[in-house]
């Protein structure tokens, strides 16, 4: 197995002139690209930067952003790319965490942080593209650190070493059946894991990656998939449903251009894959059930005679056992946590955050995920956190979600927990809808028919947006 990036420098020797990286107004061949890397490299020397060392990295979605990250891991240097558009208070709780040599910036504002410079300010006379020395591979080094969106309230730092990066795009290349004909439209943020894999995936098997804003305008995204001939759309659930509300019927006007559709991230119910599948039907759908520190463990293809309702099939790379809260191993059916073994699963939390040890279960990653196994799939039910205890009896949120949001007039929703003087806990229902007319009277007879008592939230409020993170993941403590 080889890295990432020294698998791309092999396409720009192999198919030099073929299109790599297309962004805004410009575009460049893997050549070129290659070029851009080296230049990257020689600016990183100039700030005598060392294995080992870290920088954060305020990422945008642009060539040069992805050229200095791959100068960075060639050189053995950790990045840590964040949303160039994050709050200081953010940036700055990042580098507290994580103590970097520097913070870059490819825009002339540089942030009031210390050592924060501009990239574009290092002026090479002559660049050395021939001299350029690299440091022996050894996959096991940290490559990335990813700080998790925070859906919880608490950030944590996840470490990625050279090999997770690179199962993880080999295994999801191989499930696609990505090639150098692909051409992936990529309009996720770059600075997270699922953005950031897919544009590793595309370059290391020489295919094209074309940059685009995001999901909100619709008419320039399809613009994009059309000029560009895509082939291929990653996307969160959260996009879909964007796409569907913004679009609409429209949404047919890039069935025909689109090979392939990853989504993940977050959950699809079974009506909503139905849904893709019928507006998409020569497309091959996948969706990969994952976390940062675990990505890509299982996956579902979308198609006639699969279970929709679970979250896919365990890949042959991974091992998935389910526990109780006793470490105990459940039998089939049986819920409890979801525990992750695999090369693609993550080296630790930086500084050892929260005690690294209660995140695993011997060499199995705790998720923190509650499910089950039946047949080789696995059925997500939601988080430890989504599971509600109300007088004794385990409420799942994430079902009672799933109720709500077939109920008419409900655009999303999201449910929390909050302590009960005498049930222990009580459920809180928030409801984002576009239907001035929307009666709760209704609602609360629907689900008195589709929910057990106890399941039935005993607050409920209309709201006008969900609190969410960069990926489309609802930041439910800011509701508690």
């Amino acid at each position: 197995m080889e890295s990432i990036c020294r698998r791309i420098l092999k396409v720009a020797d192999e198919y030099p002139s073929r299109i790599a990286i297309v962004a805004k107004n410009e575009q460049v061949n893997y050549r070129e690209f290659a070029s851009l890397i080296y230049k990257s490299i020689d600016k990183l020397k100039i700030l005598n930067l060392k294995k080992g060392d870290a920088i954060v990295i305020l990422a945008s979605k642009s060539i040069e952003f992805l050229s200095l990250y791959f100068a960075a891991h060639l050189l053995r240097i950790i990045t840590i790319p964040i949303d160039k558009d994050s709050l200081a208070y953010t940036i700055e709780k990042v580098v507290k965490d994580s103590n970097p040599s520097y913070v870059i910036s490819f825009e002339e504002k540089i942030l009031n942080i210390k050592n924060c410079i501009n990239i574009n300010d290092i002026f090479i006379e002559n660049q050395s593209i021939t001299n350029c020395l690299f440091l022996d591979d050894d996959l096991d080094d940290v490559a990335d650190i990813m700080f998790t969106s925070g859906t919880t309230g608490i950030q944590k730092g996840v470490m990625l070493s050279h090999k997770n990066i690179s199962v993880s795009a080999m295994h999801m290349n191989s499930i696609i059946k990505n090639t150098a004909e692909d051409t992936e439209v990529l309009a996720l943020p770059i600075f997270h894991s699922f953005g950031l894999g897919r544009a590793r995936a595309v370059l290391s098997v020489g295919g094209t990656l074309v940059l685009h804003d995001g999901f909100a305008n619709v008419k320039s995204l399809f613009k994009t998939i059309h000029k560009n001939n895509a082939t291929g759309l990653a996307m969160v659930p959260a996009s879909w449903r964007i796409l569907k509300k913004m679009a609409g019927s429209r949404v047919s006007d890039i069935s025909d251009n689109l090979k392939y559709i990853e989504l993940g991230s977050s959950k699809l119910n079974a009506s909503e894959k139905k849904e893709l599948m019928s507006i998409f039907p020569h497309t091959s759908i996948y969706m990969h059930y994952g976390l940062t520190e675990a990505s890509r463990s299982v996956y579902l293809n979308f198609k006639e005679g699969e279970d929709l309702e679970s979250i896919g099939i365990i890949d042959k790379w991974s091992e998935i056992k389910i526990i109780d809260n006793n470490g105990f191993v459940l039998n089939e059916g049986e819920k409890g946590e979801i525990c992750i073994k695999g090369e693609h699963v993550f080296k630790g939390y930086l500084n050892e955050y929260g005690n690294c040890k209660t995140s695993f279960w011997g060499d199995f990653f705790r998720s923190g995920d509650i499910g089950y196994l039946k047949n080789n799939h696995l059925y997500l039910e939601g988080r430890v956190k989504d599971i509600a205890n109300i007088g004794g009896k385990k409420v799942s949120l994430i079902e009672i979600e799933d109720i709500v949001n077939q109920f008419d007039g409900v655009q999303e929703n999201a449910c929390v927990s909050c302590p009960d003087d005498i049930l222990g806990e009580k459920i809180k229902l928030f409801i984002v809808t576009s239907d001035n007319n929307f009666n709760l009277n209704e609602l609360n007879k629907y689900l008195t028919i589709h929910l057990e008592s106890h399941k039935i939230p005993s607050e409920i409020t209309l709201i006008d947006y969900l609190p969410k993170t960069s990926n489309g993941k609802v930041k439910k403590f800011m509701l508690k």
